[in-house]
């Protein structure tokens, strides 16, 4: 069985197979300069959008930047706070939101059955268990360090003691 080659299909061949590795690259480096250029338009935009809208707001101080609350159809609703009010009422709803012992949010049946507690007292507990945990390991890891050898050499002290009484108790 011998191979043979058509000088007419080898050159076909080498031709398609520049043309699709050509037609490759020129789509690579096609999708690389739109990807810089979508990159630059949206850093433009939100520069813009930024220089145009928050900037303002911290010029003028975020503290004193006041929010109108409204509706889902934006009407207003009761009365107008400021960034650091609502900031505060939002970490005061989060903070006293019911959790269960893994953290997560709960819903109160209408007989109080579940166990909850504050997000902060969670929280807090989690801490404390944390630091209890740590500061109880490296007691652990300090007594290990300095007294095991104490231990040892007391153990080894005792073992030579005791194997000497049974030598003179045999030699009597």
């Amino acid at each position: 069985m011998s191979i043979t080659f058509d000088q007419k299909d080898l050159e076909s061949q080498i031709v398609n197979q520049a043309a699709e590795q050509i037609a490759a690259d020129f789509h690579t480096n096609q999708n690389e300069e739109l990807r810089l250029r979508l990159e630059e338009l949206v850093e433009t935009t939100v520069t813009e959008h930024c220089d145009r809208v928050v900037a303002p707001i911290i010029e003028n101080g975020v503290a004193d930047f006041v929010i109108s609350r409204t509706n889902e159809f934006g009407e207003e609703k009761g009365e107008d706070v400021t960034f650091t009010e609502y900031i505060t009422s939002l970490a005061d709803g989060y903070l006293n939101e019911s959790v269960d012992y893994k953290g997560e949010v709960v819903k109160r049946d209408s007989y109080q059955r579940n166990k909850a507690q504050s997000r902060l007292t969670h929280l807090l507990n989690e801490h404390l268990h944390f630091r209890i945990e740590s500061v109880m390991k490296d007691a652990i890891k300090i007594v290990v360090e300095q007294i095991a050898p104490a231990i040892a050499t007391t153990c080894e002290i005792k073992v030579k003691v005791a194997i000497g009484d049974v030598r003179r108790a045999m030699g009597k």
